[in-house]
């Protein structure tokens, strides 16, 4: 689905694409954004004005800690309040920074510090096909295209994330961009055709990791890259911790590794040549409540007498971000 009008950039790759399965999905799919309770959103979205075709009117930076688009000319009062309306029922918003012309979305993650650990590591991107695993409302893919990449596709199943997506891209209008809502468990559908794969905090919410790694090695063209960035645990050992119900109040966490277990699931599942590009602790300048995520955030997840330790007593969350060459 789309908001504006723009080719469906797998059409060229299609013969790398087991697209039987990739449009039965799609088929299946298709309703999820026009349901009962997202319906109305998208039909808002697609009656939002044509700002962006204004030429040379409106800006777009995406080499910016804060993805934006600007105007040369002031919106409209009405324009300015359906944007803002938009985006608030879109909250909560996870990854970010945005800036939509006056209107800042300060997300839950300052995910420009995640994109700072991993950029040098990255390369140049220009003319490459990028995957983004799990990619949310597509901040990194928007980070990506600063480079004018040939494609970059995100997969991410949620319905909320691809709205915010598109009402970036209403502005923003990359036709190199697009999310399709597909999970990680749909990788098998890409045979050898990403040069980058970003593999961005998901593995500890899979059941079966090493699967996921195994299908991302086959979605990776012979000489790409993956970067896989994942929450661990401190520990020389290669061991993965496994919590009994929750793991920072989140129920969909099933192994968290220290970063040599890490790197042995990422060499099993066929990678080479890995490198350790950072390993950090999680912090409340990174993760935490804004206006735009309201929910529970980082310092509800940690003991308030020992913020080393998770509310239910596991180690505190760092991260591990590994560049592998396949």
């Amino acid at each position: 689905m789309s908001f504006w009008n723009r080719p469906d950039i797998l059409e060229p790759i299609r013969d790398a694409v087991d697209c039987d399965r990739l449009d039965r999905i799609r088929t299946e799919r298709a309703a999820w954004p026009h349901s009962r309770h997202w319906g109305p959103i998208t039909k808002s979205l697609a009656g939002l004005p044509s700002i962006a075709a204004d030429a040379g009117k409106t800006e777009v930076s995406l080499d910016e800690d804060w993805v934006t688009c600007r105007a040369e000319f002031e919106l409209s009062p009405e324009n300015t309040a359906m944007i803002e309306s938009i985006a608030e029922r879109l909250m909560p918003w996870r990854k970010g920074p945005f800036r939509l012309f006056d209107l800042e979305i300060d997300s839950e993650w300052q995910s420009n510090q995640k994109w700072n650990r991993i950029e040098q590591a990255l390369g140049d991107l220009q003319g490459q096909k990028i995957l983004d695993v799990g990619c949310g409302n597509g901040y990194y893919l928007f980070r990506a295209a600063a480079q004018n990449p040939a494609l970059g596709i995100g997969l991410d199943p949620s319905v909320p994330f691809l709205l915010q997506f598109e009402l970036m891209q209403h502005f923003c209008q990359r036709p190199d961009l697009q999310i399709e809502l597909m999970g990680a468990e749909h990788l098998d559908c890409f045979h050898e055709i990403f040069d980058v794969v970003l593999c961005m905090g998901i593995l500890y919410h899979q059941k079966n990791p090493l699967q996921i790694l195994k299908d991302l090695w086959k979605a990776t063209r012979p000489g790409g890259k993956a970067i896989i960035e994942s929450q661990i645990i401190p520990g020389n050992s290669p061991v993965a911790l496994f919590p009994e119900d929750r793991y920072a109040k989140a129920r969909n966490v099933f192994f968290v590794p220290t970063v040599k277990c890490l790197e042995n699931w990422i060499l099993r599942a066929g990678f080479r040549e890995l490198e350790v590009l950072s390993v950090e602790k999680t912090t409340l300048d990174e993760q935490r409540k804004t206006r735009w995520t309201t929910f529970e955030s980082l310092e509800d997840f940690l003991d308030p007498e020992d913020p080393e330790k998770t509310i239910e007593g596991y180690p505190a969350p760092h991260r591990a971000a590994i560049r592998a060459i396949r």
